[in-house]
């Protein structure tokens, strides 16, 4: 069933969601590898505090690309980010889901994925 309309947004239903294309790059790669040398406690906690927030996590086995694929659905009604999915790739489910985490934590620390979309050869 798609969510209820939000007013200043269009209506969304299935085959709807926007994806968002953000790869973590330049400086962000050190900035990355910083977040993940944290204490487990500290990524575990930020991780359930994404996920608690009303973002819909996926994780799937991409066999083409021999690696794992983790989707984050903003499903937080009202949200600049509301209906918008972005994905991370890695040999690792962990390091994929917590590149989502990073994305959304650190890259877009302003609030819309959309609008720090970047390019890189990474996540």
């Amino acid at each position: 069933m798609p969510g209820k309309a939000v007013k200043g947004l269009p209506q969304t239903g299935w085959g709807q969601t926007k994806f968002i294309s953000m790869r973590i790059g330049g400086k962000h790669k050190d900035g990355f590898n910083d977040f993940m040398s944290r204490k487990d406690t500290e990524i575990a906690l930020d991780i359930a505090e994404f996920m608690s927030q009303g973002h819909k996590i996926s994780i799937t086995w991409d066999n083409n690309n021999l690696c794992w694929i983790v989707s984050a659905t903003c499903k937080i009604e009202g949200n600049v980010n509301y209906d918008c999915c972005m994905t991370s790739r890695s040999s690792e489910w962990y390091e994929a889901l917590c590149m989502n985490v990073y994305k959304h934590k650190v890259m877009c620390a302003s609030g819309s994925w959309e609008a720090q979309q970047e390019t890189s050869d990474w996540g």
